[in-house]
Formats: C-alpha cells, structure tokens, sequence
C-alpha cells in the first residue's frame, strides 16, 4: 500500500482508440483489476495529433530581382505573421507582387499565414527608353488635409489617375482634371502615405502626398 506503479504503452498511430485495463496481484496472489468488469470491459483513450496546423508560402519572382523570405516554399505555423519584401536587380524595377488573389503596389507587404499560399513579385526591365516614360509630379498642400492639387503634366486628354494606399490597392477618389491641374478631394481618406499615378498612352508620372 502507498506504492505506485508505471506502465508503458507503446506508440500508436495518430487517431487511434487504444482500450486497457489494469492488472495486480499481490503477495497473497490475490488479483485486482480495473474497471472491475475487466478484461471484459475497459478503459479507453484516443490518440489525436495537437502538433501545430502549418502551411506553405510559396514565393516566385518574374523579372529580375531578390525577395525576402527568398523563392521557394516555406512553411509556417498557423497565424504567423510574415513581411515579404522585394528588391530590383540593378537594370530593373519592383512592380508589383502578387498574394494568392491580391495585388500589392508596395515592395514590402504583410500577410498572414492561414493558408496554403502564393506570393510573386514581378520587376520590369527600366531601359534608357523606359527611364525616359516616367515622371515626378508636383503635388500641393502636402502635407494635405482636404484637397490636394497636382500640377497636370500633360496636355493629353487621355489620361488616367490612380491613387493608392500605403497597403497597394487602388482607392476610389473624387477627381476633377483640367488642362493645367487636376485636384483630389482626400477629405474623406483616412490619415496616412498615398501615391498618386497619372498615366497616359506612352508615359507615367507618380508622386506621394501624406494627408494629415
């Protein structure tokens, strides 16, 4: 009496029922079992798998150019929270990356893991030509608080504007364009980093503003 005992149940395979019942006999060969109805009935438990669910991040590029984490498949515990960043080989430019169903404008995007995903970030080759294509914009007040006016740089009338946030997608704006400025309203933008793009048919002029 008062001592107690150990016992060793060998590995069972994931999701199994492993039934027992325990067996003693004492100095006077008495015996005992438990449960008493035993070795007709048992005790029982079952074998379940509590490792942490992963998943794979799967990252490409097209183009010339590196990320972080770097191309290849990668596994992570459910929840984690990953920042994938790109880099332009010299001769190259980050355009965008590519998250599964989601597109990002931005070099650096943070994502979490719970799924299995896809991640690529494209470059695009910058030639002297391609150099030439693209453009600073003059934005003002910037800081902003309502309105922010751009000086327009071009007198084509097919023109476009873009406007995204500091996550990558595009915002929907209110915008009037005229032959010498285009304005924003950004009143109702939340606080934070834009970047305004106005493309035409042969060229791309891009600039950030900041609205307060």
């Amino acid at each position: 009496e008062g001592e107690s005992y150990t016992a060793t149940i060998p590995s069972q395979p994931v999701n199994s029922t492993v039934y027992y019942y325990i067996s003693a006999t004492n100095s006077n060969s008495k015996t005992v079992a438990k449960p008493l109805v035993a070795p007709l009935g048992y005790y029982s438990f079952s074998v379940e798998d509590n490792s942490p669910t992963t998943y794979t991040l799967t990252i490409d590029t097209n183009g010339n150019g590196t990320t972080t984490p770097s191309a290849g498949s990668h596994d992570y515990t459910d929840g984690t929270q990953i920042t994938l960043s790109a880099s332009a080989s010299d001769g190259w430019q980050f355009d965008r990356w590519e998250v599964s169903d989601a597109t990002y404008q931005t070099s650096e995007v943070q994502i979490t893991i719970s799924q299995d995903l896809s991640a690529t970030a494209y470059f695009t080759e910058v030639s002297s030509v391609f150099a030439n294509m693209h453009g600073k914009l003059s934005l003002y007040p910037n800081p902003a608080s309502s309105t922010v006016r751009i000086v327009n740089p071009t007198t084509s009338k097919n023109l476009s504007v873009m406007v995204v946030n500091a996550a990558g997608a595009n915002i929907s704006i209110d915008t009037q364009i005229q032959n010498n400025e285009i304005t924003l309203n950004a009143a109702t933008l939340p606080s934070g980093v834009y970047l305004v793009k106005i493309v035409t048919a042969n060229k791309v002029w891009s600039g950030r503003f900041v609205k307060m």
